[in-house]
């Protein structure tokens, strides 16, 4: 409990510090139009290799997850996305157990990979009232 409230005060510290407005999310390339960089995309594919059911729900996931970040300055789109990215965490939870949590902030690391993009991260979690969900 005390790791989730210094990662939240450093968090908060960090959006309280960041004064300028973020510029438009810029992702790399999804030449498949799937929703999802075409690096996650590999990332995912390689990683779970073998497992289809498992690479068509992460990417899944993740695509909802980028837009959380594409859309981080508007609340009410943010929460309508965690809400349905929460009901997934717990399906996945169903089928993986205890493994579910390493495999969503494995993706997410992966994702957020530029200061640009952690800082609409944090905007949009704050958005969804500081409430902690992955």
């Amino acid at each position: 409990m005390k790791k989730i409230f210094i990662s939240f005060l450093i968090a908060f510290y960090i959006q309280s510090a960041f004064s300028g407005e973020l510029n438009a999310i810029n992702f790399k390339p999804d030449e498949n139009k799937n929703g999802v960089r075409d690096d996650l995309d590999r990332y995912i594919s390689e990683k779970y290799k073998g497992d289809e059911t498992l690479i068509s729900f992460l990417l899944d996931y993740t695509s909802l997850f980028q837009k959380t970040i594409i859309h981080h300055n508007d609340k009410s789109t943010v929460i309508e996305l965690r809400n349905i990215m929460s009901e997934m965490f717990e399906c996945l939870s169903d089928k993986k157990g205890g493994k579910t949590k390493d495999i969503v902030l494995d993706i997410q690391a992966e994702a957020l990979n530029t200061f640009e993009l952690s800082m609409a991260y944090i905007k949009s979690k704050g958005n969804y009232q500081a409430v902690y969900i992955l």
